[in-house]
């Protein structure tokens, strides 16, 4: 329960509680998303990557790292994603938005800023073993679960 919410909350009887005020926050679906994939050759160099990136500016969406035994975890998985089993980790940045063009900046960001902390950077296309793909066009109108956006 966050701050000041024991206000609005009446309790009636022993452990049950009326809610007397709810506020929620509708957001638009995307209409753009791009996910990339970095590989470094040191945990702490990804671990740098990803204070970098915040340092520009960018708030990706989703913004995961593994080390090598999670990697080779999910290699070795009916999940396996194609992940460089020679990288000491990865970093998975999903960047989306409704401007095109801003995605693609922001993107563009990152893909520098990995580059200059030295790392390989491509772009997941959807395929299987596409770690290391060159950096593709957004997915534009397209949602996360493959569906076109309306």
């Amino acid at each position: 329960m966050g701050t000041g919410s024991r206000r609005r909350l009446r309790r009636v009887g022993g452990q049950l509680g009326i809610a007397t005020k709810i506020t929620v926050r509708l957001t638009p679906l995307p209409r753009a998303v791009r996910t990339l994939l970095a590989d470094f050759t040191g945990l702490r160099v990804a671990g740098e990557a990803v204070s970098a990136i915040i340092a520009a500016g960018i708030v990706p969406a989703a913004l995961e790292m593994m080390d090598q035994s999670c990697i080779n975890a999910v290699e070795d998985s009916v999940y396996a994603a194609g992940y460089p089993r020679d990288a000491a980790a990865v970093l998975l940045v999903e960047i989306d938005g409704r401007n095109t063009d801003a995605v693609v900046a922001e993107t563009d960001v990152v893909v520098d800023t990995a580059a200059s902390i030295g790392c390989s950077i491509g772009e997941i296309c959807g395929q299987r073993g596409g770690a290391r793909a060159v950096v593709a066009g957004p997915q534009e109108g397209v949602r996360r679960d493959g569906t076109p956006v309306a």
